[in-house]
């Protein structure tokens, strides 16, 4: 149970904020959307993966949005390998 309820936080929730958090080309995003958006790329190239159209990154952004987005995206990526080493190991 402790492994599906891990599984659910680390994939399962992140896509279903990825769903309602949808990234807009015509509008201009600043830096804290630029975290949210980059804690969420992984959710969204997987949904891009299956949906055309969608996007892991605004076109439209502020200098900010680009330095938060990376910062939020290499959390993201350590956040998740630990995740799937944690899983791994129980």
């Amino acid at each position: 149970m402790k492994k599906l309820c891990t599984i659910l936080y680390v994939f399962g929730i992140p896509i279903l904020l990825a769903w309602l958090l949808v990234i807009n080309p015509d509008k201009e995003y600043g830096w804290f959307m630029g975290i949210v958006h980059g804690a969420l790329a992984i959710p969204n190239w997987i949904i891009s993966l299956f949906s055309e159209g969608w996007l892991m990154k605004a076109t439209l952004f502020s200098s900010a949005y680009g330095v938060w987005w990376w910062i939020a995206l290499c959390a993201s990526i350590i956040e998740y390998i630990s995740s799937v080493i944690y899983i791994a190991k129980s």
